[in-house]
């Protein structure tokens, strides 16, 4: 595989408004294509940040699949992290995916307890 040489004269302010523009140009194709192909998870529905955060967290930890069978039930039991703050650690564990079943550490931050 080729390496990527560094740019060796900066960019003009011109040229990084064509590159900017052919990236948006592209981004009604590719939302086309996710809307057609994408698969549907609940995480990609939500605009509320803490579901948004969950799904980030364990996505990081396992595979899509698996945080589809558990994200339903997190959000459910934890709606916000003033309730995830109160939950007993032990009960979390049996919430997340036999692979996470190590708490990923964002859920035990002090902010959230």
């Amino acid at each position: 595989m080729d390496s990527i040489e560094p740019l060796e004269q900066e960019t003009s302010e011109s040229e990084a408004r064509e590159l900017v523009d052919d990236f948006l140009s592209m981004v009604p194709n590719f939302l086309k294509w996710l809307e057609a192909n994408g698969r549907k998870f609940l995480w990609r529905a939500t605009t509320d940040p803490w579901g948004v955060y969950i799904a980030e967290i364990l996505l990081q930890r396992t595979h899509a699949n698996a945080v589809k069978e558990v994200y339903p039930n997190f959000i459910n039991q934890y709606p916000g992290p003033e309730k995830l703050a109160t939950a007993a650690e032990g009960y979390i564990f049996e919430l997340l995916p036999n692979r996470v079943k190590q708490a990923p550490r964002e859920l035990q931050h002090p902010a959230v307890r």
